[in-house]
């Protein structure tokens, strides 16, 4: 059986022996770098992603062409980052409103011993470890600009998570205004302004798992 994908958390130091992969999932593109033992990029890669992708079983697909195209054997280190809300410990997407996710297991999507990161959670702790907040005390808050609304929040160095749902601007419920009891992400990202005029009505029935996501938040918040 599958190994379910290891959560985020500090990788070893860049210049461990041996050469790591990574593989970015956004709203647009599928991305990927691989580093050789001293932390130098020796490869990149992209393709388009396949959106909207409700089972996430073309985006895995994605993922192991971009691996492939790299040189990535089984067994070697293989980090991917996912856009949206995330579970990384049951290796789950919980939301995204731009690949149309609404709590997609990705266990058994991926190679075993995988790490499964949050996307923007990922970019926060790079910064930390080798980026403009190396060394960095106190809180630091990450924002960056990309198809879909996010942020990550560091404490100390420690990315927040909150369930997956901190920092997550994307998710805020518009309480006034034609778009009224929608997320900002399904109406603001780049995906969705694309056709904003049916962003409402693309958002409009959630089923069994998106009322699940929202039970989430209502427990965060609370």
């Amino acid at each position: 059986m599958p190994q379910d994908p290891t959560p985020c958390r500090p990788a070893a130091p860049i210049g461990a022996p041996g050469r790591s992969f990574g593989v970015d999932v956004g709203g647009t593109t599928v991305k990927g770098l691989r580093l050789g033992a001293d932390g130098t990029v020796r490869g990149e890669h992209r393709v388009r992603t396949p959106a909207p992708d409700p089972d996430g079983r073309r985006v895995a697909a994605a993922v192991l062409q971009v691996a492939t195209a790299l040189g990535h054997s089984p067994g070697e280190p293989l980090g991917v980052a996912l856009p949206g809300v995330v579970d990384e410990r049951a290796g789950r997407a919980v939301r995204s409103a731009n690949l149309g996710w609404a709590d997609v297991p990705f266990t058994g999507l991926l190679p075993p011993g995988t790490t499964l990161c949050h996307d923007v959670r990922a970019g926060a702790v790079a910064e930390a470890r080798s980026g403009a907040a190396r060394r960095a005390e106190g809180v630091v808050a990450f924002v960056p600009v990309g198809t879909g609304i996010a942020a990550a929040v560091l404490l100390d160095g420690i990315a927040l998570v909150a369930g997956g749902f901190a920092g997550e601007i994307g998710q805020l419920v518009l309480t006034d205004g034609p778009f009224r009891g929608l997320r900002t992400e399904e109406v603001a990202s780049a995906a969705r302004r694309a056709g904003c005029e049916g962003a409402r009505d693309a958002a409009a029935a959630p089923g069994a798992a998106l009322l699940a996501a929202d039970a989430r938040t209502a427990a965060v918040a609370s």
